[in-house]
């Protein structure tokens, strides 16, 4: 549905119900040369190619868009049969999307058309409730309340099991682990082996419910975002223990969201406080912050396209590209 239109110069440009632009040229009104627009509601998933060209982002009215991130323009996935919000994305290293919303479905799109995949063109419907996704080597897994569910590219499931109140999860790069993160503030985070799902290993209790889960690029470490502020990181070397004893809790609400950089050096986090923290693993005590990165809303996700170039989503609606410099 189309709201207004203006003529301008040898373009007919119009305003659609959901606020993006289209440009038609008169020669050809059939078809937009170009639709300029994004998100209108809070942005709850965002995830990266692998060369880090195309961001793929899901907002709670359902919507995915693919974006390059380079020009920032802006495709609509089409043919999506999600109902309501999308809770997590993951992109694997073909470009495959896997999206999980609160409808409890799972659906698998294809970046490079911006359009559900022919060969899965309906949702799969999962046993509870998604909270979250990762991508590795050729599987993804998907942390619901209740359950995991692990496929292999392009959406076969190899294994489901049961759990209990899970928020987050994380392949390791190999795709031989998976972490898993639950609401429980005492219960340990898990390690999985894969493709079996079986326990292997319990990382050191804490006392706050586990919010945000991400491995490092090289594997040796993982990180962890909690519900009390604290951004904690564990050597994979050394049987998962702290890997520095220095106290990163410099938020001051809870940890929604993590990224590691290419080089595994350092790890950006985004909180509820409406703050990025990029912290140093070499340097524990040296961290850039970014007060207020999205004012008076909190950061959803987080992703780095390159070296230098870390992208935040908020509940604001807002893509965000900061250009961060380590000197």
């Amino acid at each position: 549905m189309q709201v207004s239109c203006l003529w301008c110069n040898d373009y007919v440009i119009t305003v659609s119900l959901d606020g993006s632009l289209n440009f038609l040229d008169l020669a050809n009104p059939g078809k937009p040369t170009e639709v300029i627009g994004g998100h209108s509601k809070p942005i709850t998933a965002l995830d990266r190619s692998a060369d880090g060209r195309t961001l793929v982002t899901g907002s709670t009215d359902a919507s995915l868009v693919i974006w390059d991130s380079a020009s920032g323009r802006m495709r609509r996935v089409t043919g999506l049969a999600h109902k309501n919000q999308i809770q997590a994305l993951a992109v694997d290293a073909s470009g495959t999307v896997y999206s999980v919303a609160m409808d409890d479905t799972l659906q698998v799109s294809s970046s490079a058309d911006a359009a559900v995949r022919a060969d899965s063109p309906a949702p799969r419907k999962l046993d509870s409730q998604p909270v979250d996704a990762s991508a590795a080597a050729d599987l993804v897994a998907i942390a619901c309340r209740q359950h995991l569910v692990l496929l292999r590219s392009p959406g076969a499931v190899v294994a489901t099991v049961a759990a209990s109140a899970l928020t987050c999860c994380a392949l390791s790069p190999d795709g031989a682990t998976l972490a898993v993160g639950g609401a429980d503030a005492k219960a340990p985070i898990r390690l999985l082996s894969t493709p079996q799902l079986a326990e292997i290993q319990s990382v050191a209790e804490h006392q706050a419910e586990v919010t945000a889960l991400a491995y490092s690029p090289d594997g040796a470490n993982l990180a962890a975002g909690f519900a009390d502020r604290y951004v904690r990181v564990y050597s994979v070397a050394n049987g998962y223990g702290l890997a520095n004893t220095e106290e990163w809790c410099f938020h001051t609400a809870r940890v929604n969201c993590l990224a590691w950089t290419h080089d595994s050096k350092y790890l950006a986090t985004g909180s509820l406080d409406c703050s990025i923290i990029v912290w140093s693993l070499d340097s524990p005590r040296k961290r850039i912050v970014a007060k207020n990165a999205h004012p008076m809303s909190q950061i959803t996700k987080l992703t780095w396209i390159d070296a230098n170039h870390l992208v935040s989503t908020g509940q604001d609606s807002n893509i965000k590209v900061w250009n961060v410099s380590f000197d």
